[in-house]
C-alpha cells in the first residue's frame, strides 16, 4: 500500500514517550589517527605529558603517562627524542603519528592504564619510540568523566643499530643500513592500504577493549563499526571537543543539534513501526468502509423504490435523494442506518411485496 502522505505544514504523529529508564554508563568507542609535521613533535609531547609550558597550565586532568622504546641517547629524556625529531627530520617529513582512543568510564584508572599498555605493546612492540598519556576531563555537557589516551610514536623502525640523533632521522639506506637512518614503517602505501589498515586497527582495539571490559566484570561492549555499517539509521552525535566547550555560542549550537537529532532518531525508530501498523489496520478499515458504503447504497435504493411506488415525480425523487446523500456525509447518520444485511432483507421484502401487488 502507499504510505500516508502528510500535508504541507503537517507532521507525522509523534512517537510515544518511553518510560524513564535507569541511566547506565555505556562503553563508548573512538579511535582516530593523526600525523604530526616537523616542528610539532616536542610541543605535542609536552602537551600530552603536561611537561614544559604545559606543566602548570590548567586543562584536562593527567591520569597517567609513560614512554618507551627510546634509543640510548634518549632513554631517560623522551623530550630530547621529540626535539631531535623536529630538528633532524626532513623539511616535509612527519615527526610522529598519534593514535587517540576513548577509554571506558567503567574501568578504574589502573585498569585503563593496563588497557593502554597492552594496546601499545600489541601495536608498537619494541620497534617504535613512543610517549603516551591518559587524560580524564569532565564532559562539558553531561559532567561525567571522558577518559581518553594520546599515543604518539615515531614511524622510524628501530633495527638494533646504534645511531646518533642526527643519523637516526636520516633517509634509510637499504644497501648499507648502518650508514643511513632508521626506516619509516608507513611509506610507499596507497590510500586504500592505509584505509584497510586503519579499519583493522579499529577492530583490534575494539576487541581488546571488550576483553578488558569482560575481564573486569562489565557487561557493556563496544563496536568499532559505524552506525551505517551496523544497519542502524541513527545519526552519530557531533563531538563538542575541549575548545568547543569553551565557546558558549558553539556549545549552544551543538546542544540544539543534539536535541534535534534525538527527535529525528526517535522518528526514525518509530515511523517504520507506525507505518507497519497502518498497513495492518488498512484492510480492516477498508472492509469497514465498504460495509458503510453498502449500507448507504442499499438505503438509497430502498428510498428511491419507495418514492417511485408512491408515484412521486422525478423532481421530487431527485430532491429527496440529494437530501439523503447530503445527510449521509455526516458519519453519525451513517452509523444510525441498519446493517447492510438488514437493509438487504428489507429490500428483498419490499421487492416481494411489489411482486404480490402486481399479481393481484
Amino acid at each position: 500500500m502507499k504510505k500516508p502522505k502528510y500535508g504541507k505544514g503537517e507532521n507525522p504523529p509523534a512517537p510515544p514517550k518511553a518510560k524513564a529508564k535507569a541511566k547506565a554508563n555505556m562503553a563508548s568507542y573512538h579511535l582516530s589517527v593523526k600525523v604530526g609535521a616537523k616542528g610539532k613533535a616536542l610541543p605535542h609531547a609536552n602537551y600530552i605529558a603536561r611537561e614544559g609550558d604545559y606543566k602548570t597550565r590548567q586543562g584536562e586532568k593527567l591520569e597517567a603517562t609513560e614512554h618507551g622504546n627510546m634509543p640510548e641517547w634518549a632513554k631517560e629524556n623522551p623530550g630530547l627524542f621529540w626535539q631531535c625529531a623536529d630538528q633532524y627530520e626532513r623539511k616535509n617529513g612527519s615527526t610522529y603519528r598519534e593514535i587517540e582512543i576513548a577509554l571506558p568510564r567503567e574501568l578504574t584508572p589502573e585498569q585503563r592504564k593496563d588497557l593502554v599498555k597492552e594496546f601499545v605493546d600489541q601495536e608498537l612492540g619494541n620497534k617504535h619510540a613512543y610517549t603516551w598519556a591518559i587524560h580524564t576531563p569532565k564532559a562539558s555537557i553531561e559532567g561525567g568523566e571522558q577518559p581518553h589516551a594520546h599515543i604518539m610514536f615515531s614511524e622510524r623502525t628501530q633495527d638494533g643499530i646504534n645511531r646518533s640523533p642526527d643519523q637516526f632521522f636520516k633517509r634509510y639506506n637499504s644497501k648499507n643500513p648502518d650508514r643511513g637512518g632508521c626506516q619509516k614503517s608507513n611509506t610507499a602505501k596507497t590510500a586504500e592500504q592505509r584505509r584497510t589498515e586503519l579499519t583493522a586497527l579499529r577492530e583490534r582495539f575494539a576487541n581488546l577493549q571488550n576483553r578488558h571490559l569482560e575481564k573486569n566484570g562489565h557487561e557493556s561492549r563496544v563496536d568499532h563499526r559505524s552506525n551505517a555499517d551496523r544497519g542502524i539509521a541513527q545519526q552519530p552525535e557531533k563531538h563538542l571537543g575541549w575548545k568547543g566547550s569553551k565557546n558558549p555560542q558553539f556549545k549552544d549550537l551543538i546542544l540544539e543539534y543534539r536535541e534535534s537529532m534525538k527527535s529525528l532518531n526517535a522518528y526514525v525508530h518509530y515511523l517504520p513501526k507506525h507505518l507497519d501498523k497502518l498497513d495492518k489496520e488498512q484492510p480492516q478499515q477498508q472492509i469497514q468502509g465498504e460495509a458503510e458504503q453498502a449500507k448507504v447504497t442499499i438505503a438509497r435504493r430502498i428510498l428511491e423504490e419507495k418514492l417511485k411506488a408512491q408515484n412521486r415525480s422525478p423532481e421530487d425523487i431527485k430532491q429527496a435523494i440529494d437530501q439523503f446523500d447530503k445527510a449521509m456525509q455526516d458519519p453519525r447518520n451513517v452509523e444510525k442506518l441498519p446493517s447492510a444485511e438488514t437493509k438487504k432483507a428489507q429490500e428483498i421484502k419490499h421487492q416481494q411485496h411489489q411482486s404480490k401487488g402486481l399479481e393481484r
